[in-house]
């Protein structure tokens, strides 16, 4: 659907109506939209070219009402006000503290799947009585984020986090561009092979493309 600024009436969704459980027929004349049953009838249109027009300042206007006061319109205001809780919500129209919140009903007669997914939460770890490795560098937990909102004191605005498992020494990098990763950990790399006498064994990362380059990382 496209943004017309002359526009000066109303669009009203024929898939969102249904969704909310009412029924839309049309004819070659006309719009009418009632309940599932038939048995409410919410308003009746006209066709004016080739779309259809609903006049609420008409006679059927009083009929319109069953429309706009069915708790859809208090999900409506949950969604506006950052997906708040019904019982806030009934304390604000309770007190009348916002300006046009009236005759609302604001009922849980339903899961908002958005409210659903940010409070899901996952299922933490295990928790582990041994150490799973022996000694240094026989693992190292890789991780590379950004392009951070600041630049660092360098201008860096991505940072490679190598973590040993062994030790749990930490060990932080300033890049200037995620493509470095490759050079940045060889040297790395090298440093620690020499000042530990070891060579690394495992290296566990999340598989990011910076880690998957097309020089081979010796191990």
């Amino acid at each position: 659907m496209l943004l017309v600024d002359s526009l000066k009436f109303n669009l009203l969704s024929v898939t969102q109506l249904c969704y909310l459980g009412y029924k839309c027929s049309f004819t070659s004349d006309s719009v009418e939209m009632t309940s599932l049953d038939c048995k409410d009838h919410i308003f009746k249109g006209f066709r004016h070219d080739t779309i259809y027009l609903v006049d609420f300042s008409s006679s059927d206007a009083n009929l319109s009402t069953s429309l706009f006061s069915k708790s859809s319109i208090g999900w409506l205001w949950h969604r506006k006000f950052a997906h708040v809780g019904m019982k806030q919500l009934n304390r604000l129209l309770k007190h009348d503290l916002v300006v046009g919140l009236k005759d609302v009903k604001f009922e849980k007669d339903k899961l908002c799947s958005v409210c659903q997914a940010g409070k899901q939460v996952a299922n933490s770890h295990p928790s582990k009585s041994t150490m799973s490795t022996s000694g240094p560098l026989e693992l190292l937990h890789m991780d590379l984020f950004g392009l951070t909102t600041y630049r660092s004191i360098g201008g860096n605005c991505y940072y490679l986090v190598i973590v040993d498992d062994y030790s749990r020494y930490t060990w932080v990098f300033f890049l200037n561009d995620k493509a470095d990763t490759y050079d940045i950990f060889k040297k790395f790399l090298t440093r620690a092979e020499n000042e530990f006498d070891i060579k690394l064994k495992k290296v566990r990362s999340d598989n990011g493309s910076e880690f998957r380059n097309t020089q081979e990382l010796k191990s």
